[in-house]
């Protein structure tokens, strides 16, 4: 089970969609709550579509300020508490697994309205016999050592807000990552950064859920950082890998250097028609492959590299390096450019012009050719539901092994083809 908070300050360019699309890609979340998201119903549906959730609770905007957004995958069930500008309460419920709370926070942001809210937390939490974890901006900090820079924060407020988690038996979870969650990117003596963000919970929920973690994301051009919660470290960082097997891309074909490679390497020079096929067929997708790694992948790669230097800046963030860090945001946003015109390329549309810059309607449509030619589970030949990898595999071999046995035609027969093909290739 994975959690994923974010104050996204509005949803409605392109930019933050990627880097949340990148986030939720990332984390892989049951749960996504977006505090701050400027944004309708209407808004958030579209949002929902795109980003492949099942269901969506949303609390609309007022005026230019607000918003709240808690998306759920399918195998989520969850009964609706109670809500307001500043939270949405939910009772979650997934087979096999005892029901728990979930509190998805958006602090107030007014300092002197803040009292208010804390009486609100209390309420919230008042008769709770549930396993309870809370996530969010909070828009206050426990200790004077979770800000950096600026003036000192008023005691009374941080002692407030510990007042308020005391009060409601919630602890603070703890982190992995850079420490504080909120920049103001400032490059002068003004700069501040404070650990506004996190997850809290009672002992229930520490005691059902031992193995929970939290990671601190990169900030990647925004004010706030995402936060993630990971119920079990072990599942959160375990990925069942498939080897992928060479295909052809059509983007290739409008790259000359891919017929240079072609007509270079089909140089087998076995006497055998068969073997011959077979040998140069090898040679140019072991080439085609590593010359795709190198040209078309190249954007990724660099791409990586700035999100690492990013990320390293980001562990240790001050005014002198948040020069370097919006920089740096500059150079990812050209990479980001590059990477648009590779997934226009993929998507096998040919009647928009590249400098459309419709990205995600790119990639949808090489996400949705992935989707519609995955198998999730197929019928066996007894008739039976199959889905796990072991069981799929064994389906297919069981029903090509059966399909493709040979009639053993002539050795004649397969010469007379295979120089017929050769001569074809040779003509082109």
């Amino acid at each position: 089970m994975n959690v994923l908070a974010w104050n996204v300050q509005g949803v409605g360019n392109d930019r933050t969609f990627r880097e949340l699309h990148a986030n939720v890609r990332e984390v892989n979340p049951n749960i996504l709550f977006l505090s701050e998201t400027l944004g309708t119903i209407a808004q958030m549906e579209i949002l929902r579509v795109r980003l492949g959730f099942a269901g969506k609770l949303v609390v609309e905007k007022v005026g230019r300020s607000g918003g709240l957004c808690l998306f759920l995958l399918e195998d989520i069930d969850v009964t609706l508490l109670s809500f307001s500008r500043g939270h949405i309460d939910v009772l979650v419920s997934i087979s096999g697994v005892t029901p728990w709370r979930f509190t998805g926070i958006y602090g107030q942001p007014d300092a002197s309205l803040r009292h208010d809210f804390w009486t609100l937390l209390r309420r919230i939490a008042y008769n709770n016999s549930y396993p309870w974890v809370c996530g969010g901006d909070w828009n206050e900090i426990l200790v004077q050592n979770d800000k950096d820079g600026g003036p000192p924060r008023p005691q009374f407020l941080m002692n407030n807000f510990r007042t308020a988690l005391d009060d409601c038996f919630l602890s603070d979870m703890g982190f992995e990552g850079p420490k504080y969650t909120w920049v103001n990117k400032h490059r002068d003596s003004s700069f501040v950064q404070e650990s506004l963000d996190r997850f809290v919970c009672n002992s229930a929920w520490m005691n059902y859920f031992p193995d929970s973690h939290i990671s601190h994301l990169t900030f990647r051009g925004f004010d706030h950082r995402p936060i993630a919660l990971a119920t079990n470290r072990r599942l959160a960082d375990s990925k069942l890998l498939f080897r992928s097997r060479f295909h052809y891309e059509n983007a290739w074909a409008s790259e000359s250097e891919c017929e240079n490679i072609i007509t270079s390497e089909w140089k087998a020079t076995s006497a055998d028609p068969l073997l011959k096929v077979v040998e140069s067929v090898g040679a140019v997708g072991k080439k085609l492959q590593k010359w795709n790694k190198e040209v078309h992948q190249r954007h990724k790669k660099a791409i990586g590299q700035k999100l690492k230097h990013m990320a390293i800046l980001d562990a240790n963030l001050d005014r002198v390096s948040c020069a370097e860090f919006r920089k740096l945001e500059k150079e990812l946003d050209v990479l980001h450019e590059k990477e648009e015109k590779y997934w226009a390329s993929r998507a096998k549309v040919s009647w928009l012009k590249l400098g459309d810059k419709n990205t995600s309607y790119f990639h949808k449509c090489a996400s949705g050719r992935k989707k519609k030619n995955g198998i999730a589970s197929i019928l066996n030949k007894d008739a039976v539901l199959v889905s796990s990898p072991d069981d799929l595999g064994a389906v297919f071999v069981e029903y090509f092994s059966d399909l493709f046995i040979s009639t053993k035609p002539s050795r004649e027969a397969l010469t007379r083809v295979l120089m017929r093909f050769h001569l074809r290739f040779r003509l082109l």
